[in-house]
């Protein structure tokens, strides 16, 4: 998961190396961290891209189970 914070040439190279099952996901809208301690929760469009997130990160893992 990246924001809007980190270069899209680094997050494309990131996506293309890695081995294996991978999500790169970019929310262009939010901060660095908004999934974690920055995140203004009470703001409705961090709200839904931070539900957005985990899911993916949820659907991610649960696909190995």
């Amino acid at each position: 998961m990246t924001s809007k914070d980190e270069v899209a040439a680094d997050v494309q190279n990131f996506g293309e190396n890695p081995e294996g099952p991978k999500v790169v996901t970019t929310f262009d809208k939010q901060i660095h961290a908004f999934m974690a301690a920055r995140g203004d929760l009470e703001n409705s469009a961090v709200l839904e891209d931070y539900r957005k997130g985990y899911q993916t990160i949820l659907e991610f893992l649960g696909s190995f189970l």
